[in-house]
């Protein structure tokens, strides 16, 4: 924590004898990640956007046919072309997280399935969409060094993500609380939280994604922090 926000929350805690409550509503980004795939000849391009890096193993393709699951092999790339048979009779495009690099079958990991030639379900049909994340309704209470989180409508996301709930301060690196349950209500705790920081944020992370934030789906702020401290030390003055 830097010498700033050090300041600011001794100038907070000085000033507050009882608790505060800030309602922060969290709106929805319009951001998600996305796969979508293009038939061009014998080849399927399948294009990656806004997935955060893996920490181990890799993104694979797959197609369906009446034969079967054939596997196409691994992303690397944002964007990768893949030879495939008898385009037309391809029924089925799925992406995986796959620890080995010749996998026989797909994982239960499965992060992205749909039609080939067009853009895939994340998470598969019923997995979280702009439209499902527009209708929810998430809200954030802080009160002094507590966060709860409840949520309404919120799409369940399948094998392979979660949400996330961080906190940020004035646009700077931001620090996770923890991992969003399936109760609808969430409470996480930091002793920093309300004095310093003026943001809140749900992210979509994959579970084998690194440890920074990943796409942020969600986010609302509070007063900053600089405010909160005015604002208090007003009162506490009358």
């Amino acid at each position: 924590m830097n010498a700033r926000l050090l300041v600011l929350l001794f100038a907070t805690s000085s000033c507050l004898e009882a608790p505060v409550l800030r309602v922060v509503p969290l709106t929805f980004n319009r951001q998600l990640p996305s796969v979508n795939t293009v038939l061009v000849g014998d080849g399927l391009r399948v294009s990656v956007r806004s997935l955060e890096p893996l920490q181990e193993g890799a993104l694979f393709a797959w197609v369906r046919t009446g034969q079967g699951l054939t596997a196409l092999g691994a992303l690397p790339e944002e964007t990768t072309l893949f030879a495939v048979r008898d385009a037309l009779t391809l029924e089925e495009v799925l992406v995986t997280h796959e620890l080995t690099t010749t996998p026989s079958s797909p994982s239960p990991s499965l992060l992205f399935r749909g039609r080939p030639g067009e853009a895939l379900a994340l998470g598969g049909p019923g997995g979280p969409s702009v439209e499902a994340l527009e209708a929810a309704l998430v809200t954030a209470e802080l009160e002094n060094q507590q966060l709860k989180l409840s949520s309404t409508a919120l799409p369940f996301v399948g094998s392979g993500f979660h949400y996330a709930v961080w906190v940020r301060h004035e646009a700077g690196e931001p620090m996770r609380l923890g991992k969003l349950g399936s109760s609808g209500v969430d409470t996480f705790e930091s002793s920093a939280l309300l004095a310093a920081y003026d943001e809140v944020l749900l992210t979509l992370e994959l579970d084998a994604g690194e440890e920074t934030a990943g796409t942020e789906l969600m986010s609302g702020h509070t007063l900053p922090a600089s405010a909160l401290v005015s604002e208090k030390k007003e009162v506490h003055d009358h």
